[in-house]
């Protein structure tokens, strides 16, 4: 299950687990649609909120990169995995709050990724750390078309860069682009080619 997140989903996308694959694909996508220019701009200094297949992808790559990251996540167990397995700071509590947020040093921060399961959730970090702590950089992740709506129009207000980006529709976009022929859905090679 790819929103398990941590090593078991990493593992199996190497092993070619179609389903892990597609979720690496997405998030791929994900860091392409917007991430990419926000993250080269950037000064040592990410929160991750959320450690699930996104969030510790994310941050994986952004300390590979040489960012401080620091990511915090609700889950005991999921943080243990991400301690075992990620050389990032991670902080247990609901990301959501302001003294969690504190914690993890958004007064200074450069970057905040809202990257948990619940869009909720997701665009109450991005206000909190765009608006009271005036992150100069937010991305939320989003699926709901109506929560993208709102914060795009949040994000046209003064204040620093703020992107929404759903994951969901960047895998299909991908998965799309990968069919040749319209309507395709399989196609199946022969033994001998035909």
């Amino acid at each position: 299950d790819p929103t398990l997140g941590g090593p078991e989903v990493t593992q199996a996308a190497r092993a070619g687990d179609p389903v892990a694959v597609a979720a690496f694909q997405a998030v791929g996508q994900w860091l392409g649609h917007g991430l990419a220019g926000l993250v080269a701009v950037l000064d040592p200094g990410v929160i991750v909120v959320g450690g699930g297949l996104v969030g510790s992808t994310l941050a994986e790559k952004l300390a590979g990169d040489g960012h401080d990251v620091v990511l915090v996540e609700r889950s005991a167990e999921l943080i243990a995995d991400l301690n075992e397995n990620l050389d990032v700071q991670t902080i247990r509590g609901n990301g959501a709050t302001i003294p969690v947020l504190m914690k993890a040093g958004i007064e200074s921060a450069d970057l905040l990724l809202a990257t948990t399961d619940s869009d909720e959730a997701n665009m109450v970090v991005a206000l909190v750390g765009s608006v009271i702590f005036k992150v100069p950089r937010v991305a939320a992740r989003l699926r709901d078309p109506g929560h993208e709506e709102g914060f795009r129009r949040i994000a046209r207000e003064p204040g620093g860069e703020r992107v929404a980006i759903n994951p969901d529709m960047a895998a299909v976009e991908k998965i799309l682009s990968l069919l040749p022929v319209p309507g395709a859905v399989d196609v199946v090679e022969f033994f001998d080619g035909d």
